[in-house]
């Protein structure tokens, strides 16, 4: 591909520097213009060249008009009407997962985004980046850009790193904000379903002249929060009996487990085997957070003379979510040999070491909140040059800054243990009286993390005709641009309960790198309307190198060709390839600090079970299943945390595609494409080296059975572990050199780092079709995704297999087949509109169905409906208002037997029916 960038490179370079600046003289003064874009200039997302549509390229839009009909109150729930998004027809929201998973991520194809603080699909907004937010992650957080200032949302579904750099594997979503606003408006909607309750308010004012514009808008937005007990299919359990049961151990009466046993606190001194007291505790919590939202966005435009163009825009914006998790409980060990309160099972087990579950219900009562706060603002000044000749400059400089904090209620469990082994916390009485000491120094301890990131980033392009063709002008476009990023932050830190996270206290770990870039483009139209032929209508072929150049882990070349065919004016064939990367992000590399643990004796589960270990004569089970025999090793040294040679995840992006807009029925617009994406090197952590045989399978490379030392130097060298650390940790497993000194059982890696690969292919399908009637119009859309293929490999030394073994119907885990949304609508007049839309996300067969009493989970069909009338009358200024239903019927998702995330149901969930009333007036 060198000889491809040398060239693309050379061409644009000479085009841009010759072509422009020679012929600036001869050009005549453009006459002043009104404040408004001109349509011709607006630049298409995935391609840096203006006028012309990236040939061969797969991508849509979504309209003001149609995100106001979706009812969406926030981005995230606007994103969920995308069926090509991994999200579609759920509720996404902040805040889940703790202190990790702050940010939802932006994920077209449903490509996997392993454990990894970046996305697949590159978040933009006005065609550029905006900050990264979260906590161990680096995802651009479109919940801070209100639906009511979205002009449109453009979609590319292909690869676009030869335009934009990384992170463009899956797809670029583009949010195209408000350009300008002449006046004031204020809307606002107030939604309510079953116990849950929405509310917005939109302001927006602003001032056009004749050469420039100003406008600013605020944007309130409230949820409520939806508590698990109010939707029934949110529930934990087993089904292995063939219906569901509760099965948490941590309830409010108690259970000891012992020796395999497991059994329930019936009184403070007598423990019953028959029956154990199991729970569904989930029931406490939270679904959907309550949430908070304030933006503020401003944009002013002004035109400096008759070629030259000032803009500049800006935001701020803070989100505060409450996320109640449910009721804190706790397990601890009880001995013969504590000093007092051991309760005797009465059996063979009386002498045996007990893990004794409860909770703290009665204590701290149902709600221990986790909340989180993300802030966030922006600031982009642009300068638009029309050279002449068509040619134009557009440079600007993107500086950004998001702060998210997060404080999660947990338990100590260490001066917990030790109240329990002193007597003082008696776990079979949680509510005791002379517990409160105990349970109180327990309870003053939070988990807590922040992360603070920084974005500098500026960019020049020229672009415009390079010289003329019979088919049209051949337009290439060049430049350049440079980025600069900064992470700090603490992740997943305990502590006691503190208001604000204190940096002195806990130094933030930090990260930082800067990228440099350049691109060229060109778009060769070597058939048009000059030299038509028979059945070639148009032919024209685009290409795009970029080169990015990062401080950290060196370069990467980003090619891409496309092409378009019309045989007939109605009908575009149209193919697109391209390379595409997805670099570690700042949050990754922020906490590649790697260490390593040494556990002994070596027991089964390690956390799971410790007090029913396996004996040595079942270890064996761990390799590939079969038994290798007693062993007298002491134990094992496990190593965690960030792998500090993190690589770029790569893909190779194919579409083929056509449009048709046949004349014999206008009005209507079909569209179709096939999609291969080949995905390598996922950034995700392998499962625990003591998980069982997925580990010891597919990951051979990571672990060694009965090491030598120079085998365990090798594995804590390659981690970055640090001379004293090893030292420290060899010492502890008694592990020196000479033959038979490390009596360890297996060293073994879990560091986060490049792994899996992944191959999907499908096809997208869609068509538009407006018909004007006598009364006004009727309108049908449909736009659907379908899987042809959809295999992992979570390694590069493991076969790839179907994501869903021997599935019909989809994949496993979320990846249904068939997703598609279509509605139907009408409008009456100028004043009145109506549609319905249906959703549909497909059913999937399930991996391993033993235990679920199921094979496959369900569809999930549901429908949304939307009315909005414009009064306009007299003098009064014009007041639109709206009615929307999402879910309709109030259907709820299809039953999996499994867990999924916080609940037992289908992979995503709904708030169920919502009501949305809406006005809007404009003076």
């Amino acid at each position: 591909m060198k000889s491809l960038s040398s060239f693309m490179f050379a061409s644009a370079s000479l085009f841009a520097l010759t072509v422009p600046f020679a012929t600036q003289a001869q050009a005549a003064p453009a006459p002043a213009k009104a404040a408004k874009e001109d349509a011709a200039d607006i630049v298409v997302t995935g391609t840096s060249l203006r006028k012309v549509a990236p040939a061969g390229a797969e991508s849509f839009s979504v309209s003001a008009a149609q995100i106001k009909a979706s009812g969406a109150t926030s981005t995230q729930a606007l994103l969920a009407n995308i069926p090509q998004m991994s999200g579609f027809g759920t509720t996404p929201y902040a805040g889940i997962g703790g202190t990790r998973q702050t940010v939802n991520k932006v994920n077209l194809r449903s490509l996997p985004q392993g454990t990894g603080g970046g996305s697949p699909t590159l978040t933009l907004m006005d065609g550029h980046r905006f900050v990264g937010s979260g906590i161990q992650q680096s995802q651009p957080d479109p919940g801070i850009i209100p639906p009511g200032m979205i002009d449109r949302v453009e979609v590319a579904l292909d690869g676009g790193s030869a335009v934009y750099g990384a992170d463009a594997v899956g797809g670029v979503l583009n949010f195209i904000t408000k350009r300008d606003f002449n006046g004031m408006q204020v809307s606002a909607t107030h939604g309510f379903g079953d116990k849950y309750s929405t509310n917005n308010i939109d302001f927006l004012a602003g001032k056009k002249w004749s050469t420039g514009s100003v406008y600013v808008g605020y944007s309130y937005a409230y949820n409520s929060s939806i508590k698990n007990a109010d939707r029934d299919f949110e529930r934990q359990g087993s089904y292995a009996s063939g219906a569901f049961a509760p099965a948490g151990v941590q309830c409010n009466a108690g259970n000891v487990k012992t020796n395999g046993s497991t059994y329930a606190v019936t009184s403070p001194t007598t423990l019953a085997l028959s029956n154990a007291n199991l729970c569904d505790t989930t029931k406490y919590g939270d679904q959907f957070p309550k949430e908070v939202r304030h933006s503020v966005m401003a944009g002013f435009h002004q035109e400096l003379g008759s070629s030259v163009d000032f803009d500049v825009k800006g935001y701020y914006s803070v989100r505060t979510n409450t996320l109640n998790p449910g009721i804190l409980g706790y397990t601890v060990n009880k001995k013969t040999t504590d000093a007092s309160g051991y309760v005797s099972t009465g059996d063979a087990n009386s002498t045996k070491t007990q893990a004794v579950s409860g909770n703290f219900l009665n204590t701290t009562g149902p709600f221990n909140p986790t909340l989180t706060r993300l802030t966030s603002w922006g600031i982009t000044p642009k300068l638009t040059w029309k050279i002449g000749h068509d040619w134009q400059m557009v440079a600007f400089y993107n500086a950004g800054e998001s702060q998210t904090t997060v404080h999660e209620a947990a338990v100590n469990a260490t001066p917990l243990q030790a109240a329990a082994t002193a007597g003082t916390f008696n776990p079979y009485n949680p509510g005791a009286a002379g517990n409160a000491g105990a349970i109180a120094q327990a309870l003053n301890y939070e988990n807590y993390g922040i992360g603070i990131q920084h974005m500098d980033n500026a960019r020049i392009v020229f672009d415009g005709p390079a010289f003329h063709l019979p088919g049209g002008d051949v337009r290439v476009a060049v430049g350049g641009e440079y980025l600069r990023e900064s992470y700090r932050g603490v992740n997943n830190t305990s502590d006691t309960l503190q208001a604000s996270i204190n940096p002195a206290l806990h130094p933030l770990s930090g990260y930082k790198r800067n990228e440099k870039s350049g691109f060229a483009e060109i778009n060769v139209p070597v058939i048009g309307a000059a030299n038509r032929l028979p059945f070639i209508y148009s032919l024209s072929f685009s290409a795009a190198e970029r080169y990015d150049s990062y401080s950290d882990f060196g370069n990467n070349w980003s090619p891409s060709l496309g092409a378009s065919l019309k045989p007939v004016e109605w009908i575009n064939l149209r193919a697109h390839w391209t390379k595409a990367f997805q670099a570690p992000s700042t949050a990754d590399l922020g906490f590649a600090v790697s260490s390593a643990t040494y556990r002994a004796p070596f027991i089964y589960g390690f956390a799971a079970d410790l007090v029913n270990p396996l004996p040595n004569t079942q270890l064996g089970t761990f390799v590939g299943g079969g038994a290798v025999g007693a062993t007298t090793a002491n134990g094992f040294i496990n190593i965690g945390g960030t792998s500090p040679t993190l690589k770029p995840q790569r893909s190779t992006d194919l579409s083929l595609g056509i449009d048709i807009s046949p004349p014999f029925v206008p009005g209507l617009a079909l569209h179709g494409s096939y999609f291969k994406i080949s995905y390598q090197g996922t950034i995700s952590a392998p499962p625990h080296g003591f998980s069982g045989g997925t580990y010891y399978t597919n990951f051979p490379s990571l672990y060694a059975m009965n090491p030598t030392y120079a085998q365990v130097v090798s594995a804590l060298t390659a981690a970055g572990i640090s001379s004293a650390a090893q030292a420290n940790v060899l010492t502890q497993a008694s592990c020196a050199p000479g033959p038979g000194n490390c009596n360890l059982y297996f060293v073994s890696s879990d560091l986060t780092q490049n792994l899996g690969n992944t191959k999907v292919s499908g096809l997208d399908l869609g068509f538009e079709y407006k018909h004007n009637t006598g009364f006004g119009s009727v309108y049908a859309n449909f736009n659907g995704t379908y899987l042809l293929n959809y295999q992992t490999s979570p390694s590069s030394t493991a076969a790839y297999s179907v994501n869903g073994v021997g599935n019909d119907k989809g994949g496993f885990g979320g990846v249904a087949r068939f997703n598609f949304t279509t509605a139907l609508g009408a409008s009456v007049g100028e004043n009145f509109r109506g549609q319905i839309k249906w959703n549909h996300i497909d059913g999937y067969s399930l991996t391993v169905p033993a235990g679920l009493g199921q094979t496959s989970v369900g569809a999930y069909n549901f429908f949304d409906v939307f009315m909005s009338y414009d009064l306009k009358q007299g003098d009064v200024p014009p007041i639109n208002f709206s009615l929307g239903v999402t879910n309709v019927f109030n259907k709820n998702p299809p039953n999996y037997n499994g867990q999924l995330g916080l609940s037992n149901g289908y992979s995503g969930s709904t708030f169920g029916r919502v009501v949305t009333l809406g006005a809007s007036i404009k003076f």
